[in-house]
């Protein structure tokens, strides 16, 4: 832990991110979240339209092999903003968001199953057509 809390420090990545020492002083500790919901959109937009607009991840598996997805990937850096010592838990809501984004992709797909010639179990699963969007 005392390794990662060194390397991860706004000083340290300051020299990849020189805008990141513009709104954060030197030797604050630094974390990289990404996930796959739509939490890293908070405070971006004023509504989130769940049924046209941007969704948590999900598939769906339709009749005849279909499968539909909706995936989103966001990532955030955050730079920890409490008073803390190497050995101090730290407060989640002292971490503050300097950047996110979020990558939204939906499409759809039919699969074929190849058997196994040693008997009916699946070995894999190969796209026969598909569509992918990416907004």
């Amino acid at each position: 832990m005392m390794l990662a809390q060194a390397f991860f420090q706004t000083t340290t990545f300051s020299y990849f991110l020189p805008d990141l020492l513009k709104e954060f002083p030197h030797g604050r500790l630094l974390d990289i979240r990404c996930g796959l919901s739509k939490n890293f959109l908070q405070g971006k937009f004023d509504e989130i339209d769940d049924h046209h607009g941007i969704h948590a991840s999900q598939v769906k598996f339709h009749e005849g092999n279909n499968l539909e997805f909706d995936v989103g990937l966001g990532c955030g850096m955050f730079v920890y903003m409490g008073e803390y010592t190497f050995s101090s838990k730290l407060k989640e809501q002292a971490w503050k968001n300097w950047r996110s984004f979020y990558f939204h992709g939906s499409g759809a797909t039919k699969l074929k199953f190849v058997a196994s010639p040693y008997g009916n179990q699946v070995i894999k699963a190969v796209i026969e057509e598909g569509t992918i969007n990416i907004n």
